[in-house]
């Protein structure tokens, strides 16, 4: 099908083709609301072609409007209502922006006014002061009160009370009060009170009262009675109660009610006259009221415990009770009342040997009230004391050593009443124990020690018999001499000489570890680069992993033109890992960390190297075998101790050893985990799941796959750990077969730029540290090669030698 376009399609109405909606509306706000209705008025657009605005309430569409305002009737009364627009044009276009106001509907007004106030009455009068108080209604909305005095108005007030000064004296005035809310309705009820002013005034108070004394009280009121003065205009006492006005009174007497039980109350009282003169002198009594009668008794004893027996006698002591009004103890025997007594300890004497009593023990107050809860203890009197001391400890035997300690374990004696064991190291008291062990820290290393044990029982008797065990410390291993000898072009030979208690020595060149040499003292390094000087370190280690310290030398290769080489030494304390059996050229980074191995503790290896997928290494130590050292080789490809490729996904080849050759084994270490990581964006670009990654271990012979298990993720990983029965090569893999074995056999190393970060491996079963103790295949390769060529070369000699002779 073709579509032809006529050439006056070119002149056609621009306005067929626009797309583009008008502007919103602006200025959007109501300007009126009522209870039932609400007004909006908003500016249009100046857009041409605007047409109308689409108006909707709450939503809801509700019409079209050329307007520039909608009012929206039929409301709810105090309820909010949004109101939203959209502009169109004439060409139907409908801008897509919604422009929005809320606004609420009024409450219908309150015009209910207040209450009155009530109790208005003047307080004092003066000869130009009247003051007026009053109570405030409860109005919850109640704002203030006008205040008229006869009958022109004055001033809004807030407080209850008003004082109306600048009066004529001798005359009579009327307040007037309406009370007004927070609406602005105004009560329309006028209360009112007169109070004429005083003459000109007799200034002279009356005389203070006199005789002024409690005379009753009671566990809530207190009554107190005084003397009036003689004064001819006397009026009233006026009466406060703690410092506040309680009331004016012409009684000679007041009765303080509603008051708490026991508790202090002071009266004041002041004098006032008939011209409202009042006494500036303060006439004051204290009284307290009754408590109620003490019926309760004290807390019981507690702790209550013999703290000593003898075949005549039982001691028992007690803690008492905290109560203020505590007094004492009643104190009984086997049932029958001994003594009272306001100690906390009680003797009992005259016992019968052998024989169990029962103390009980009742407490009582200063009022007399008794506790009737009984707090008992039995004891029994001793029996002739027991003089025989216990059996001597058996099998003391050292069970571990280090060069600063020994550990000797020992079984004691089965005497019901043995206690603990005297230590004594080379014939010194050093603690009593009673652990079957001691550890002595501190020592020499290389020292013999002497521990000899006696037994004591719970009565103080020491066995006799002293029980002895001999033991040394361990010495450290120490390299006596070093040196450097048959240096080449490309290699140089290390010779050294080391203590008999060298188990291994580790060698390194420049900080990398080259290797570790167990029988021969002398190493060749090879492959070097003429005329270079190179920094070579050696570590002593015994059996037991205890590192010596180490000694350093430098030594320069023969350039092109001349030999020999400067050496400068130092030692120090180390430890280092095992050497590789890897090709330089695979080893993609080496991370090592050593942990103290003790007896029967948990231990974590970790490890944070940037690149390192092994994140941590854990296990259980069964044994005390000192500073343990922990390798993780990380390679470019498959180790060269393996020999098959997994039909899998490779993330990263990896070698694990921990200790040396035999030492992770079932009767060293358990439980060992391996904790590593996964980059996410690995994970993704090769469209696995966490469930998908396997840890797999070569166990000599074959690929196995370990149990591994997800933990978490973090911004960049996939954090998970497998359990392993030996440390050897490993590899991490996603279970998917690959389509070649040269994408199987790739690590993927360049994923792992982020971040690796491992923790510790765990040692067992026999294939762990597979040949971790194989040393410079590659050099003696080369020297195999060198020696093949010089009898290649002797051969050829020998063969044209002869041929000239036969000619």
């Amino acid at each position: 099908m073709f579509l032809t376009v006529s050439a006056f399609t070119a002149n056609a109405d621009p306005m067929l083709n626009d797309t583009t909606p008008p502007a919103s509306v602006t200025n959007l706000t109501e300007t009126n609301v009522g209870t039932q209705w609400i007004y909006w008025n908003w500016t249009n657009p100046d857009d041409a072609d605007f047409s109308h605005v689409m108006v909707y309430l709450n939503s809801q569409f509700v019409t079209n409007t050329s307007q520039s305002f909608h009012s929206a009737t039929g409301l709810i009364e105090g309820t909010t209502y949004t109101l939203s627009t959209r502009t169109a044009d004439t060409n139907g276009n409908i801008n897509s922006t919604w422009v929005n106001d809320s606004a609420t509907t009024a409450t219908p007004a309150d015009t209910t006014p207040p209450a009155s106030v009530t109790h208005l009455s003047e307080t004092g009068t003066g000869t130009q002061w009247i003051q007026w108080e009053w109570t405030e209604p409860d109005d919850p909305d109640f704002s203030h009160l006008m205040v008229y005095l006869n009958s022109a108005f004055i001033a809004n007030i807030s407080q209850s009370f008003y004082n109306a000064t600048h009066l004529i004296e001798g005359a009579t005035y009327n307040i007037g009060i309406r009370t007004v809310d927070t609406n602005g309705n105004i009560n329309s009820t006028w209360v009112n009170d007169s109070a004429t002013t005083a003459t000109p005034a007799d200034t002279t108070p009356p005389a203070p009262v006199t005789n002024l004394r409690e005379t009753g009280t009671g566990t809530q009121w207190i009554q107190w009675e005084w003397t009036e003065p003689d004064d001819a205009d006397f009026s009233h006492v006026m009466v406060y109660l703690n410092s506040v006005f309680i009331t004016n009174t012409s009684q000679s007497f007041y009765n303080a009610t509603g008051l708490t039980e026991g508790a202090t109350y002071n009266i004041g009282i002041r004098t006032v006259d008939t011209n409202g003169n009042i006494n500036s002198t303060w006439v004051n009594d204290s009284a307290t009221t009754a408590t109620p009668a003490d019926t309760t008794p004290p807390a019981s004893v507690t702790h209550l415990r013999e703290t000593g027996t003898g075949t005549q006698w039982i001691q028992w002591e007690w803690t008492e009770p905290d109560d203020a009004d505590f007094s004492h103890v009643m104190v009984y025997l086997n049932s029958v009342f001994i003594t009272n007594t306001s100690q906390s300890f009680y003797n009992a004497t005259g016992l019968t040997e052998g024989t169990t009593y029962t103390i009980s023990i009742r407490t009582v107050d200063t009022n007399g009230n008794i506790n009737s809860t009984w707090v008992n203890d039995s004891a029994t009197t001793a029996t002739p004391a027991d003089t025989t001391p216990p059996a001597s400890v058996t099998h003391l035997r050292e069970t571990g050593t280090g060069t600063q300690w020994i550990k000797w374990e020992w079984t004691e004696p089965d005497d019901t009443d043995f206690s603990h064991v005297m230590v004594y190291l080379n014939s010194v008291f050093i603690t009593n124990t009673s652990q079957s062990f001691y550890n002595a820290t501190g020592l020499t290393e290389g020292t013999t020690y002497t521990i000899s044990t006696r037994t004591v029982d719970t009565n103080g008797n020491i066995g006799p018999s002293s029980i002895s065990d001999l033991a040394t410390t361990a010495m450290l291993p120490e390299i006596t001499s070093f040196s450097g000898t048959n240096i080449t072009k490309t290699s140089i030979t290390l010779i050294w000489e080391a203590s008999g208690n060298t188990d291994r020595v580790q060698i390194s060149r420049n900080g990398a570890v080259l290797a570790n040499v167990s029988d021969p003292s002398s190493y060749i390094d090879s492959g070097l680069s003429s005329g270079t000087t190179y920094t070579y370190t050696l570590i002593p280690y015994n059996e037991d992993g205890l590192a010596g310290n180490s000694v350093s030398d430098r030594f320069t290769t023969i350039s092109g033109s001349s030999g020999g080489g400067g050496s400068s030494r130092s030692s120090s304390g180390g430890g280092g890992g095992a050497a590789s059996v890897e090709d330089f050229s695979n080893l993609a980074l080496k991370e090592i960390d050593s942990k103290y191995l003790r007896m029967n503790a948990n231990v974590i290896y970790e490890f944070t190297a940037e690149n390192n997928p092994i994140r941590s290494i854990s296990l259980y130590s069964f044994k005390n075998s000192g500073e343990i050292t922990s390798t993780i080789e990380v390679l470019n490809s498959r180790s060269k101790l393996v020999d098959t490729t997994p039909e899998k996904l490779i993330y990263r080849y990896i070698n694990i050893w921990v200790g040396k050759t035999g030492f992770a084994t079932a009767s060293n270490i358990k439980d060992a985990r391996i904790k590593f990581r996964v980059n996410s964006d690995w994970i993704r670009q090769m469209g696995v799941n966490p469930s998908d990654i396997r840890l797999l271990r070569y166990n000599g012979t074959a690929w196995e796959v370990l149990p591994t298990v997800f933990e978490s993720n973090t911004t960049d990983y996939a954090i998970f750990e497998s359990q392993t029965p030996g440390f050897s090569p490993f590899v991490i893999t996603a279970e998917k077969v690959t389509a070649t074995s040269v994408i199987a056999d790739t690590p993927a190393i360049q994923s792992e730029q982020k971040a690796e970060n491992t923790d510790t491996n765990t040692p067992l079963e026999k294939a762990e540290d597979v040949s971790l103790e194989k040393r410079q295949p590659e050099n003696s390769r080369v020297w195999t090669f060198i020696v093949v060529l010089i009898l290649i070369g002797v051969l050829a000699v020998g063969y044209e030698y002869l041929k000239k002779q036969d000619a």
